[in-house]
């Protein structure tokens, strides 16, 4: 979010990292070594590759040097340098050059590119128009084989879930997937190929063609208003901040949470994921959801979402109502089938199968109920439960005193 309106770029790597922090002498015995019999103790006086504490005490010592320069990010020895001009980059150069300098530190210049209007870095290529994926990185998801053993499905999701913010509704996508390897891990199962399925292979293509057709995420526009679009299906949770986009599958308690509740949680977690660059923002944050109730969140009086609320007060933000199929990214993020808003209101009839007052007798409907007019369209989620052969008595009777739209 901090490369915005940048047109040069440098990176810059340093020569054998850890080696460059000296250890103290009184802990170099703590590292002795034997390299092999008859061989004697070895310590080491510069800090090796290999201790626990080593990627933390040396990205701490980076932070020192250049952590205060706001045209600069670093992450171990991976240095990148940005600016809005030449003069201004050459600048930026001297600086960092001179404060590396009197740390004593050493680049290796055959690693470094200076003064470059494209450059890769950590995965990701970064230009004037945004960030996207590092091509050779997709290259190899296009080409990983189906894989047959629990390890290889993990690497395959660890790799293909470093650019989840670039697929949408990644959470859905990549859902099956993650259960199977939850399942095999449970069932201490090494080899996939009694459990890998057909859903499984379309699911592993569809992620591949997913990232093979990557979007250019453009950096925020501070200066401008940001809008928020939510949307919450029966297995996940979706939201897209311009050009962000955010996911994240639902767990099977948050499955049969009511519907009002579930779009909470999309806000909740949609400004939580977004933080960074949300938080203090001076313009009125505009968040929109397709579930109409959602526009009182604020005045909730559930135990659960005034805890989220609690949370989300740190951010100035008002709900407005928007139809699902305008706020189709979202909408996306969150299920893969889009409703249909045309004809109709959905919900006009609704099948009532059995419905029992509390303490009351069972009253059974074989013919569709007439829904009032000012309960159907938008509202009518909110406001019906409807009643499958699934339910049992008491499951419904739960399911009623913790909803607090339709309890009695």
């Amino acid at each position: 979010e901090h490369l915005g309106g940048a047109r040069v770029f440098s990176t810059l790597d340093l020569r054998s990292g850890y080696w460059q922090i000296p250890v103290r002498p009184e802990d170099q015995r703590k590292t002795a070594f034997c390299p092999g019999p008859g061989f004697p103790l070895y310590e080491w006086v510069r800090m090796p590759f290999g201790l626990a504490s080593a990627p933390a005490t040396f990205q701490r010592l980076m932070d020192l040097i250049l952590g205060h320069l706001p045209f600069v990010r670093v992450y171990l020895d991976d240095v990148l340098i940005f600016s809005r001009s030449a003069e201004e980059h050459l600048e930026h150069l001297r600086i960092v050059f001179d404060l590396l300098r009197a740390a004593g530190m050493t680049i290796a210049a055959e690693k470094c590119e200076l003064f470059q209007d494209r450059v890769t870095y950590l995965g990701h290529r970064f230009d004037r128009s945004g960030m996207s994926p590092d091509l050779g990185k997709v290259e190899v998801i296009l080409r990983w084989p189906s894989p047959r053993s629990a390890p290889a499905l993990r690497s395959f999701l660890g790799l293909a879930g470093y650019y989840r913010n670039f697929v949408p509704h990644f959470a859905d996508r990549s859902r099956c997937l993650y259960e199977l390897l939850t399942c095999c891990t449970k069932d201490k199962v090494v080899d996939l190929a009694s459990r890998w399925g057909e859903l499984h292979e379309l699911a592993l293509n569809d992620l591949k063609r997913a990232i093979a057709d990557l979007p250019l995420l453009a950096y925020p526009d501070f200066s401008r208003s940001f809008q928020l679009m939510t949307d919450a299906s029966d297995v996940a949770i979706g939201a897209v901040l311009e050009q962000a986009f955010f996911s994240q599958a639902l767990t099977p308690t948050q499955k049969v949470w009511p519907v009002y509740e579930r779009e909470a949680y999309a806000v909740f977690k949609a400004l939580e994921r977004f933080r960074p660059l949300l938080w203090g923002y001076h313009f009125d944050l505009v968040v929109y959801s397709d579930h109409k109730p959602l526009e009182w969140i604020q005045t909730a009086t559930t135990p659960k979402v005034q805890r989220w609320l609690i949370s989300m007060s740190q951010f100035k933000f008002k709900v407005l109502y928007k139809k699902g199929r305008a706020n189709v990214v979202a909408d996306a993020l969150s299920r893969v089938v889009l409703p249909d808003d045309e004809g109709e209101p959905a919900g006009s009839h609704v099948p009532a199968k059995a419905v029992e007052r509390l303490g009351g007798r069972i009253l059974e409907v074989q013919e569709e109920y007439p829904v009032p007019e000012k309960l159907q369209g938008s509202l009518l989620p909110a406001c019906v439960l409807t009643v499958g052969d699934r339910w049992s008595t008491e499951e419904l009777v739960g399911q009623q005193e913790d909803d607090q739209v339709i309890r009695v």
